[in-house]
């Protein structure tokens, strides 16, 4: 048996499901959101550039309305950033990202804004959001330069 019948008695066997799953994986990519690549970049980015978050995350801790409401903060977890919001502007020199950080009180978004200087991120705003319960909902300014 050559090739080009081997592979008609194979679609002649199978056709059934491997037109449903094409159809179903083609609808299923034509759902996806269309920046959804520009979004999966911008968060390995941030996953890289894990300094901004960590420098945010000690000034956050170091506030005492932070701590407050909050209490002591805890680090951020490996898939934080993952969970949260990143933002890189098209040059590379800006990000702005919204995590989620938890503490023994309760937990918030950080929004950080932070500019690149030569190797160096620069951070402009942080800012710790709390919005549960919604009688405490509040936004806390930590830094802002």
């Amino acid at each position: 048996m050559d090739e080009r019948t081997r592979a008609t008695k194979d679609w002649k066997r199978h056709w059934k499901w491997i037109l449903p799953v094409t159809v179903f994986c083609l609808v299923l990519l034509y759902s996806l959101p269309k920046g959804i690549g520009t979004n999966v970049l911008h968060i390995a980015a941030g996953y890289a550039d894990k300094e901004v978050c960590d420098k945010a995350l000690v000034l956050a801790d170091k506030n005492t309305r932070v701590r407050e409401q909050l209490g002591a903060l805890e680090p951020l977890g490996a898939l934080a950033i993952f969970e949260g919001h990143v933002r890189y502007s098209k040059a590379k020199d800006s990000v702005f990202m919204a995590l989620t950080i938890k503490g023994a009180k309760g937990k918030g978004k950080l929004d950080v804004l932070a500019y690149k200087m030569d190797t160096l991120w620069a951070l402009q705003k942080v800012a710790v959001r709390l919005k549960e319960p919604k009688f405490r909902k509040e936004t806390i300014s930590v830094l802002e330069k």
